[in-house]
C-alpha cells in the first residue's frame, strides 16, 4: 500500500522502481527522502530520494555514505551504502513504509524509521558532490 501523506525529511521508504529500465534500478529498495514538504511539491504526491545499497561501491567515491547500524525490516544487513548520485523523484504510489510481520487481523505492521538530521545534512552534501555542486 502506497503512503498517502507528506513524506518527512530523511524517511526510510521501500521504492518499487518497477517499469525503470534496465541500468536503472527495476526492483524494489530501501530509500531515503531528501525533500522537505515545499511549496512547489505540495499537493504533487512525489518526493525526491535517494537509494540504500548493501553492496559497497567501488571504488567508493565522495558521493557515497555509508550508514551502519541500520534495522529496516526485511533488509538483509545493518550496513548499508546511500547512492547520493541516483537521486530520484517519485511518486508517493511508489513508496511504502517498511512493515514488520502482520497483526492479527492481518494487516502489516508498518514501522516509522527516520535518519538524523546530522546524517541527513550529510547525505545531502553527498548529493551535491554527485550533482558536483560542492561549495
Amino acid at each position: 500500500m502506497s503512503i498517502s501523506y507528506q513524506s518527512s525529511c530523511g524517511q526510510i521508504f521501500i521504492c518499487d522502481f518497477k517499469g525503470y529500465i534496465p541500468n536503472e534500478i527495476v526492483k524494489k529498495r530501501p530509500v531515503i527522502a531528501i525533500s522537505a514538504p515545499s511549496y512547489h511539491l505540495r499537493g504533487a504526491k512525489i518526493c525526491h530520494v535517494v537509494p540504500l545499497s548493501t553492496t559497497e561501491p567501488s571504488p567508493i567515491r565522495e558521493f557515497h555514505y555509508k550508514l551502519d547500524n541500520l534495522k529496516i525490516p526485511g533488509f538483509p544487513s545493518e550496513t548499508a551504502w546511500v547512492k547520493c548520485d541516483l537521486i530520484y523523484t517519485v511518486s508517493y504510489d511508489r513508496l511504502t513504509a517498511p512493515y514488520f510481520g502482520k497483526n492479527p487481523n492481518g494487516s502489516r505492521r508498518y514501522v516509522t524509521l527516520k535518519v538524523s538530521k546530522d546524517v541527513l545534512d550529510k547525505i545531502r552534501s553527498c548529493v551535491l558532490k554527485a550533482l558536483q555542486y560542492d561549495l
